[in-house]
């Protein structure tokens, strides 16, 4: 939420993704990062700049990246299932 309202008073577009929201990875097509696309994961920070990367942790591994946000698609959280 107070990445949104940060945005909102400097005058930026929202963030297509706030910390705290479940998303899955897309776009992917590094031979070392395609396995991750299709992975669960949740978002942790954003960044000031909508053009610098997002802070993400993947749900299987526990691993934390960054990746761009054209590389995420927000997927709402399904009701009475744990994430992957």
């Amino acid at each position: 939420m107070r990445a949104l309202v940060d945005a909102l008073v400097a005058g930026r577009s929202a963030p297509k993704v706030c910390p705290g929201m479940e998303i899955t990875v897309t776009n992917l097509t590094s031979a070392a990062d395609v396995a991750i696309n299709g992975q669960r994961a949740m978002c942790l920070a954003v960044p000031e700049d909508p053009a610098d990367r997002i802070t993400i942790r993947l749900n299987k591994s526990g691993r934390h990246r960054s990746t761009l946000s054209s590389d995420l698609e927000m997927r709402p959280k399904e009701r009475g299932t744990q994430s992957e």
